[in-house]
C-alpha cells in the first residue's frame, strides 16, 4: 500500500504512518458479519479462465458517469456461457455485501440500487469545485469510495479515502477488483488516526461526515 501511494506522488514521511496504522487496523478488523462479507469477496474470480489476472473480457470502465460503471465490451468474448456464469458469481458476491450506501454502480450487468443518491451529492457540488486534474486527494468518510471514484474520473492524480467500516472497505475492495486503479486507496482509519501536520494532499472532502 505504501509503494502505491509513494508511486503516485505521496512520498510524505507521514505517509509511512498512516499505512502502517491501516495495516494494524486491517488486521484488526471486528464486526459480526465479518466472516460472511469476507467470504463473499473471496468468491470473486480472477478476470480470466486461466486464473492469470488477465481479463478475458475486456472491461470498460467509466467513472465519469452519474453511475461508476464497469461493463464488458460488447461482442468482445468468445465464451459467452463463461461469461454469463462468470457475471452470475459476481452477483452473488456483490449482493452478499449488501447493504451499499453510496453509489450507484453498474458493475457488468449487475446494477446496484444503493441507499443513498451520491450522484445527487457529487452533481450539486461539482460546478463549485476548483479543477481537481492533477492533485493529491484526501476523502474523509468516504464512505464504500464512490466519490473517489469521480474525483479520480475528474483527473485527480491519486485520491486516498479514510472511513472505518469494515463493510465499506470489503465493497471498496470488490470494485478495485474490476477497476484495478492504484491511484485510489481506501485506508480504515478514523479522521484522528492522521497525523495533525500531514502536508502531503492539495484537496480535501469531508462530505457528509459533519452532521454526524
Amino acid at each position: 500500500m505504501q509503494e502505491a501511494l509513494a508511486a503516485n506522488g505521496l512520498s510524505d514521511p507521514s505517509i509511512a504512518r498512516i499505512t502502517d496504522a491501516a495495516d494494524e487496523a486491517i488486521q484488526n478488523l471486528r464486526h459480526g458479519d465479518l466472516e460472511r462479507w469476507l467470504a463473499a469477496l473471496n468468491t470473486l474470480l480472477p478476470l480470466s479462465a486461466d486464473h492469470n489476472q488477465t481479463a478475458a473480457w475486456p472491461l470498460l470502465v467509466d467513472l465519469n458517469s452519474d453511475t461508476v460503471a464497469i461493463t464488458v465490451e460488447a461482442d468482445s468474448a468468445d465464451d459467452h456461457e463463461g461469461l454469463i456464469e462468470f457475471q452470475q458469481v459476481t452477483r452473488a458476491a456483490l449482493e452478499g455485501l449488501k447493504p451499499w450506501r453510496k453509489g450507484p454502480y453498474q458493475i457488468m450487468d449487475t446494477f446496484i440500487d444503493t441507499e443513498w443518491r451520491s450522484d445527487w451529492k457529487w452533481q450539486r457540488i461539482h460546478s463549485h469545485l476548483k479543477p481537481l486534474a492533477g492533485r493529491r486527494v484526501l476523502d474523509v468518510g468516504c464512505g464504500n469510495g464512490y466519490h473517489a471514484w469521480r474525483m479520480r474520473g475528474d483527473g485527480a492524480a491519486v485520491v486516498v479515502g479514510i472511513d472505518p467500516s469494515p463493510l465499506f472497505m470489503l465493497q471498496f475492495r470488490a470494485v478495485q477488483h474490476f477497476v484495478r486503479d492504484n491511484s485510489v486507496q481506501l485506508l480504515p482509519l478514523r479522521l484522528e488516526a492522521l497525523p495533525k501536520q500531514l502536508g502531503c494532499f492539495d484537496t480535501v472532502f469531508s462530505m457528509g461526515v459533519l452532521y454526524h
